[in-house]
């Protein structure tokens, strides 16, 4: 009990049985994946609050990106943006993968290609 109280995640009394051992590992190993689970969630809905709206103005340019970004959101479809330095491409993708339900399951990971050194 000392060692609960002092962080340990569970104990088993001796003598004790390979099935109370493979519960207990089975519970720990649960608990710290919906643990991690609920972080990675936690993130994610933390990244779309602070990134809603973050694809602004009024221009003709501007809805054209967002009609192209519902055209394909529930496609498989791989997409290339392209664009200049600064000009709003990883925002881009973002949106995408985040209206898309298939491609929202997963992680969005953003890649800068300017950064990768090909030998």
């Amino acid at each position: 009990m000392q060692a609960v109280k002092s962080g340990a995640y569970d104990y088993i009394s001796k003598p004790f049985e390979l099935d109370d051992l493979r519960l207990v590992v089975k519970n720990a190993f649960e608990t710290i994946q919906l643990r991690l689970e609920n972080r990675s969630l936690r993130r994610r809905i933390e990244m779309k609050v602070h990134n809603a709206g973050a694809l602004l103005g009024n221009s003709a340019a501007m809805h054209s990106v967002r009609a192209m970004i519902e055209k394909v959101a529930d496609t498989d479809a791989t997409v290339l943006v392209r664009g200049e330095s600064g000009t709003g491409k990883e925002l881009v993708a973002r949106e995408l993968h985040d209206r898309s339900s298939s491609r929202s399951n997963g992680a969005f990971v953003a890649v800068n290609c300017a950064a990768l050194r090909l030998n």
